[in-house]
């Protein structure tokens, strides 16, 4: 699995849908319920350019999360694919995180507050 990660494609990595087969698809929908319920602010990342989870599946999840009342911050970085996000993104990661831990955090960029046309 370890090849799969570095240079594979998906194609090629999974000749079925794994969230569709057991015994991964019972264990993937309780992970997906438990982390859709309201919580803390979330910070979601997406690179324009990911090929492995394209926009449109974290626009979903983005969604999910803002019916459920959760405040979400969901910066989009047009450069940067599934492999350079976190580099690319590194900088305004670490001031979230660190603001989340002020004294008097500022508000956080809700993108449910923009309504549906603004996440697409």
């Amino acid at each position: 699995m370890t090849k799969t990660s570095v240079g594979s494609s998906i194609h090629t990595a999974f000749t079925v849908d794994p969230l569709t087969r057991p015994p991964f698809a019972a264990g993937f929908a309780r992970q997906r319920d438990e982390i859709m319920r309201r919580m803390a602010p979330t910070l979601v990342l997406q690179g324009d350019r990911d090929e492995v989870i394209r926009q449109p599946v974290t626009d979903g999840v983005v969604s999910r999360l803002c019916g459920e009342g959760t405040t979400v911050d969901y910066p989009r970085y047009p450069l940067a694919d599934h492999g350079s996000i976190l580099g690319t993104s590194m900088n305004d990661l670490m001031r979230w995180v660190a603001q989340r831990f002020d004294a008097r955090p500022p508000t956080v960029s809700d993108i449910c507050a923009l309504g549906t046309s603004a996440r697409e």
